[in-house]
């Protein structure tokens, strides 16, 4: 029964550190394709949960081995944290899940600050968004329910314009943003469904540092 058990267990050991390191080294895309940020967030939710069941293997692979397999085993095991190790850091250098939701939107509304002056010098107006893509100052991507996890949004009349970038879901995003003419993007002032609080304490409507 021992014999049986360590097999087993050894076997579930070498399985479940070679899924880590499949699922660790492979494209986030799979779980996403059209948000690599997101697709990394989920990725890696999965990484934890498995490590420990690996952990509780290889612990119990350990212990149910006997003589020289006990050893190796264990220096086999000991050898799989240090992969795990150089992968985990690895896959956060390599740039392949994109930049944070957060850092995407404060560029976004940046982009848009820059089309507005432009389609201001040429319409003596500001413009909504459709307007604004119409002209060829934003992509099409701004017509969308949401970009990198955010929506966009403008509201505009002649002299005035507030844009604003909204996390699309709770796990998209903290924090909520906006920008008017003077081109300083501030933190939110109020709450919305998906961002509560949309703003670092203390840091209502005060610009991003």
């Amino acid at each position: 029964m021992k014999s049986f058990l360590s097999i087993l267990f050894i076997s579930l050991n070498f399985l479940l550190l070679l899924l880590l390191s499949v699922l660790l080294t492979s494209s986030p895309s799979i779980f996403d394709p059209g948000d690599r940020w997101e697709a990394c967030q989920r990725r890696d939710a999965l990484v934890p949960p498995l490590f420990f069941v690996w952990l509780a293997c290889a612990l119990l692979s350990v212990s149910f081995s006997a003589g020289g397999r006990r050893i190796g085993v264990a220096l086999v095991s000991a050898g799989g944290v240090v992969v795990l190790m150089i992968i985990v850091p690895a896959t956060r250098r390599s740039g392949e899940c994109g930049v944070p939701h957060e850092a995407s939107a404060l560029s976004r509304l940046r982009t848009i600050n820059t089309a507005e002056v432009t389609y201001f010098s040429s319409n003596k107006k500001y413009g909504t968004v459709p307007e604004l893509v119409t002209q060829g100052l934003l992509d099409d991507r701004f017509l969308s329910p949401s970009v990198d996890g955010y929506r966009f949004a403008v509201i505009a009349s002649e002299r005035d314009y507030t844009a604003s970038a909204t996390p699309a879901s709770k796990n998209a995003g903290r924090f909520g943003y906006y920008s008017t003419p003077d081109a300083v993007v501030r933190y939110a002032t109020t709450a919305t469904v998906t961002c509560a609080p949309c703003f670092p304490a203390g840091l209502s409507g005060s610009p991003v540092q």
